[in-house]
């Protein structure tokens, strides 16, 4: 009893006060091209050319990479599965395999890497947590207390979830929970409102870290939250605002009714960075994607031009101090970039490309 008692304790505690909670104009910041950043703040590019040596190792969309340990990680949802190259993009494995067997997942939803090389994957229609050692092979598989959507690992074992909006198990109405690495719950994260919809994502959404904080934002909320998931009085936030383009409240509850007033709104699409200077992410803006670098002490910000809604390739992931994008084959007309010619040329033969770009000033 005294268990029990102890993990429904856990799970309703009060939440944390945000003190710090920063509000932003986005509508009132001066807006620059991407193309006249300055090269303070942003670093020339590194390409890696991705060579699939089979089938198996192949990925037709690059939905998350991660770069650890001279490895790239590379989630294709689509075709549910994970797969690994070096730092020269030579394939070198898949994670885990798909399939109805004891040790083999359904789908991935989110994964993350520790530093030993270890990866967590999620299974949502399973609610499991793989765990995969260094060489790829099953080390663990516990089943998951909660429905949860995304994951970081960190340094002390401990694993932060982003918690589902319709998770009905522990922990139910809030965001985000910490657990160690059995899945015992340490701690929970703020609390979902009435203003969401179970049934229509905007969009994905994951964790990013730098310098030791974690910032979230799950879309449609136009709040980041940065903190130490092991100190949860560092919790802060950066509010955007975007004027007449906010979408209401009552719109959150009910997307696909109200798509065609997305014409009209702005809001955050993750993921999201923050850095001490800048905040790097996406906007959905009138239904179309745009990636943009804002710098808070100067209240400018540095926008790429508009592509659909569904491209997320300007910012597939971040690890410090790289900004990770891709360039698609079946998007670009590479006869017309800047790139260099053995990324063209990788390109007209439909290879896929990684572009790391630091970010320089911190």
């Amino acid at each position: 009893m005294f268990i029990v008692l102890l993990l429904c304790y856990s799970c309703t505690q009060t939440e944390k006060t945000i003190e710090n909670m920063v509000d932003i104009d986005y509508q009132g910041a001066l807006k620059v091209s991407l193309s006249h950043i300055p090269d303070s703040i942003w670093g020339n590019p590194e390409y890696v050319l991705v060579k699939e040596s089979s089938t198996e190792l192949m990925c037709q969309q690059f939905d998350k990479v991660k770069y650890v340990t001279d490895k790239f990680f590379i989630l294709d949802r689509r075709l549910r599965k994970l797969i690994a190259c070096d730092k020269y993009g030579n394939t070198i494995g898949k994670v885990g395999n798909r399939g109805n067997g004891p040790e083999e997942y359904i789908s991935i939803a989110d994964f993350d890497v520790d530093s030993n090389g270890n990866i967590y994957c999620i299974d949502g229609q399973l609610d499991k947590l793989f765990i995969y050692n260094a060489d790829f092979d099953v080390k663990n598989i516990l089943k998951l207390p909660f429905e949860a959507d995304i994951i970081q690992v960190q340094e002390n074992s401990d694993i932060l979830f982003g918690l589902s909006s319709w998770n009905k198990r522990e922990c139910e109405g809030y965001k985000m929970v910490l657990t160690d690495k059995e899945l015992h719950i340490k701690q929970t994260y703020l609390s979902y409102d009435e203003y969401k919809d179970d049934n229509y994502w905007i969009c994905m959404y994951s964790f990013s870290r730098h310098k030791g904080y974690t910032a979230y934002n799950q879309p449609i909320d136009n709040h980041i939250y940065v903190f130490q998931p092991e100190n949860p009085m560092t919790l802060k936030g950066y509010r955007f605002n975007f004027g007449s383009r906010n979408v209401p409240d009552e719109h959150k509850k009910e997307i696909e009714k109200h798509l065609a007033d997305f014409e009209h709104y702005s809001l955050l699409k993750s993921p999201v960075v923050v850095t001490s200077n800048y905040i790097v992410g996406m906007l959905l803006d009138a239904r179309q994607t745009q990636f943009f670098v804002y710098d808070m002490k100067n209240h400018i910000s540095y926008e790429s031009e508009k592509t659909e809604q569904y491209d997320d390739s300007q910012l597939i992931g971040y690890n410090e101090p790289y900004i990770i994008s891709t360039v698609n084959p079946l998007l670009e007309l590479p006869e017309e970039c800047a790139y260099p010619d053995s990324v063209k040329n990788h390109l007209l033969h439909e290879g896929q490309v990684i572009v790391l770009r630091p970010l320089q000033s911190f």
